[in-house]
């Protein structure tokens, strides 16, 4: 009995350090995409390839962690545009593979969670050439998560190659936030020139859930947020308008944000945590909102990516301290 005591002992230390290896790999991965340097790809390539490699074998589990975050930097850091995409040298194939290619082999090859960050990464960097395989999984795969992201895949797709028409600022506004991995679009109004988008700000938690989130509302020019200032100003220029809601319009919650706000502007506590620098506060339909206005003429996927980032995290910022810490939007 006692042998059996020691064996299955010694079985779980083993797993554990196993566990905990895996555990490693993935943050070292996480790091290098933190960085933000495309050179790094290769390098993600090479980590989610072993995974392929490994197939159903036992070894594939210590390298699951590793090679999902490998396909969420991808998604990250490969830019989707046809006349940017490289190939790249691969153990998968003598030829040369492109990033869409390898995750689209992961797809294919992976558990349920790698088939799932595999599609959320389709979505960001695939062409019209990941559109049958991802058809197949969203209609034929047997786990429901995963032919959920393969249809959001789908939309995302024939949404960032989906012709520019009227409002050309909003358009490309909407197209940014498709093309994010981090950034997810709710609602789209195409008569209004508005959408909603939900925003993933903190690092996953053990279930893979986003911690913090926060929704951001892209608006064109016609927005009666904007009235007041086109009329002080009379400059005669159309704004995309990018706010988010804090929390209810109060006056004491309205004190508290501005009590914040000159937290921040003082030299002494510069090192506080409210550091938000982007953005007005106003109240709007009962709301206290956080606001930034960017013409027309400025608006480009890096403004606009930036714009988005930026209220979201001030405005989180805001409602995390009315709040008390809740995360209501």
């Amino acid at each position: 009995m006692a042998s059996v005591d020691q064996t299955s002992r010694e079985q779980r230390q083993e797993n554990m350090g196993s566990d905990e290896t895996a555990l490693q790999e993935r943050r070292r991965i996480q790091k290098i995409v933190r960085v933000g340097d495309e050179r790094s790809i290769p390098e993600l390539l090479n980590t989610l390839c072993q995974y392929l490699k490994t197939g159903s074998s036992q070894n594939a589990r210590g390298i699951e962690p590793a090679a999902i975050a490998a396909i969420k930097g991808l998604a990250t850091l490969v830019d989707p545009t046809p006349s940017q995409v490289k190939e790249y040298k691969t153990i998968l194939a003598e030829k040369k593979l492109t990033a869409e290619q390898v995750v689209r082999a992961a797809l294919n090859v992976g558990n349920n969670r790698v088939q799932g960050a595999a599609a959320e990464a389709l979505g960001v960097i695939g062409s019209y050439a990941s559109r049958d395989e991802l058809i197949e999984r969203e209609q034929f795969d047997k786990n429901a998560s995963v032919r959920a992201r393969c249809k959001m895949a789908l939309r995302r797709i024939e949404r960032r190659f989906k012709p520019t028409s009227g409002n050309s600022s909003f358009s490309a506004a909407v197209k940014t936030a498709y093309m994010s991995p981090d950034m997810d679009v709710i609602k789209e109004w195409d008569d209004d020139n508005e959408a909603e988008i939900n925003v993933s700000l903190a690092d996953e938690d053990q279930l893979g859930v986003a911690a913090r989130s926060q929704r951001v509302r892209i608006t064109g020019h016609n927005d009666p947020r904007m009235e007041s200032q086109r009329t002080a100003f009379q400059d005669g220029l159309d704004y995309l308008v990018v706010s988010t809601v804090c929390g209810t319009a109060s006056e004491k919650s309205f004190n508290a944000a501005m009590k914040m706000n000159g937290q921040r502007l003082a030299s002494a506590t510069l090192t506080k945590p409210f550091q938000f620098v982007q953005g007005s506060l106003g109240v709007f339909e009962g709301n206290l909102i956080l606001l930034q206005t960017i013409p027309n003429s400025f608006v480009t996927i890096q403004t606009i990516r930036q714009a988005i980032e930026s209220i979201a995290q001030s405005g989180d910022q805001i409602e995390n301290e009315l709040t008390g810490g809740q995360d209501t939007q």
